[in-house]
């Protein structure tokens, strides 16, 4: 079958009534794509994914989204990754969540496959259209595509770049704070120590006592993530009270969640802050972790 009659026959089965030919079809993209080559899957492919996209489903949206994030090398490599974003970007702002956490996810993965003048050109002003947004769930996504433009941005950019995602972790929307909450341990891996030490772990200790339960209950778990890059004195330094503070923690999921993680974030901060009177009633919990989820906990 010729490449016109491939796009074509996408055409009409995206346009279908059946929804498993629709989702079938979305997920044959790539594929399409790389029949079509690249100039016309960029000319032709993508300006139409783009203009049916208030018009599908949440179910090929999210076939969309997901097959949109191995599309670089059909439309040419990285440097014509400019042209997915328009496509992108209108997944990023639905409402539904595994729509734009799809969307965000393949931005990401794309991000890795593009040279950095690209990114630059192209994903920052992705990053600060979003991270603009009147609505919320642009917000949301914004908060998860910081860490894919910080190394390339030159440095004299960054203290801007870092200003926007604080805005986005104190952004009156619980949800917008909870998704920066969520990506600051891939931002923390990816900036500068003085940074790390100076502006990261701050806004966690802030975001860790958050009113919203929502948005501190994953302290816990970017806690051990974080804690990988430090020393035993700087673990203890910036995370220490807070895990003390989880012992008193209200949602006992994250009360879990430390003992199940007790002795390696106790060894991270080892000999620099002793944990023995925590010990036993983390061995507690952690006993009853066996036999609870942390979701029924958190109720």
């Amino acid at each position: 079958m010729g490449s016109v009659d491939a796009f074509g026959l996408l055409v009409e089965e995206l346009k279908s009534d059946d929804i498993v030919d629709q989702v079938a079809a979305a997920k044959r993209i790539n594929t399409i794509a790389l029949g079509m080559g690249a100039e016309k899957a960029r000319s032709q492919l993508l300006p139409f994914l783009r203009s049916c996209v208030d018009e599908y489903t949440d179910e090929i949206l999210l076939a969309v989204a997901e097959a949109s994030g191995g599309l670089v090398q059909a439309i040419g490599g990285g440097e014509h990754v400019g042209s997915l974003i328009p496509l992108l970007e209108a997944l990023a702002e639905k409402e539904e969540t595994i729509v734009r956490a799809k969307a965000v996810q393949s931005l990401v993965l794309i991000g890795t496959q593009t040279p950095a003048s690209v990114i630059q050109e192209d994903f920052m002003s992705l990053v600060k259209r979003l991270a603009a947004g009147e609505f919320f769930p642009s917000r949301i996504s914004a908060a998860g595509l910081f860490a894919t433009v910080y190394p390339s941005t030159p440095a004299g950019s960054r203290p801007n770049l870092r200003k926007q995602y604080e805005q986005l972790a104190k952004d009156e929307m619980p949800m917008v704070r909870s998704a920066a909450f969520a990506h600051l341990p891939a931002l923390a891996a990816v900036v500068e120590k003085e940074v790390y030490l100076g502006e990261l772990c701050p806004l966690f200790n802030e975001l860790s006592v958050d009113l919203q339960e929502s948005v501190r209950e994953m302290a816990v778990e970017n806690m051990v993530k974080m804690v990988e890059k430090l020393t035993p004195d700087e673990a203890a330094k910036y995370f220490g009270t807070f895990f003390d503070n989880v012992q008193t923690e209200k949602c006992s999921a994250m009360r879990v969640i430390k003992a199940k993680n007790f002795v390696k974030l106790s060894s991270a901060m080892a000999p620099a802050r002793p944990m023995r009177d925590q010990v036993l009633a983390t061995s507690l919990l952690a006993t009853l972790a066996g036999l609870f989820s942390s979701h029924a906990l958190c109720n």
